[in-house]
């Protein structure tokens, strides 16, 4: 009796088709994808642990194997290790959190803002006496428990 192989058989490409749909259901498995020039975090060893750094996408690699420029050199990452990253965003919401609040970016400093803020720092302090007293370190706890002498087997003292 000739079989049919599962090539030919299209309700074998059909189940086959409904079982991925389902794991990938069931898993929450993610389609990454990333285009050239995208901007994307990738994922790095840096003894003792993994740190995430900036890069761009130099190209496609494979199906899921890309090339990512970080730091000026060009190395090849896997899609799991990518992330995509959306730099405009994170800068205005600071900058609007900044505007709001009326707050000056201490991170990212300009000339003028740090001359400012060193003059207020030294007229502040030459105002305020300065207390030199520390607080007292709490005494330390003990424990409560009493002790008593091992009483070994076969030893009489009578």
């Amino acid at each position: 009796m000739p079989r049919i192989s599962e090539e030919e058989d299209p309700l074998s490409k059909e189940r086959h088709a409904k079982m991925e749909q389902q794991f990938n259901r069931r898993h929450g498995t993610v389609p990454r994808s990333f285009e050239k020039g995208a901007a994307v975090f990738v994922q790095q060893w840096k003894a003792p642990h993994f740190v995430w750094k900036k890069g761009v996408v130099k190209r496609r690699a494979g199906a899921v194997n890309y090339e990512v420029e970080v730091d000026g050199k060009v190395i090849r990452k896997h899609a799991n290790q990518m992330r995509p990253r959306m730099e405009s965003e994170a800068d205005s919401g600071l900058n609007t959190l900044l505007g709001v609040l009326q707050l000056q970016d201490y991170w990212h400093p300009t000339t003028g803002t740090t001359s400012q803020r060193n003059l207020s720092d030294v007229s502040t302090s030459s105002m305020c006496p300065s207390h030199s007293t520390q607080p007292s370190p709490p005494p330390l706890r003990r424990s409560s428990r009493v002790r008593r002498p091992v009483q070994r087997y076969g030893i009489s003292n009578a």
